[in-house]
């Protein structure tokens, strides 16, 4: 039983860990959203 809730409590911050890296490797969007809209102005 304490090591079922051991695993579980592994898979839930592994996952954790896994999204949170997947969200600081995303591409970021660095063109500011000006009057509305998000199209970038060069």
């Amino acid at each position: 039983m304490i090591r079922r809730r051991l695993l579980i409590a592994a898979t839930v911050i592994a996952s954790v860990v896994l999204a949170a890296c997947s969200d600081m490797t995303a591409p970021k969007n660095d063109c500011p959203v000006t009057n509305g809209s998000s199209t970038c102005e060069h």
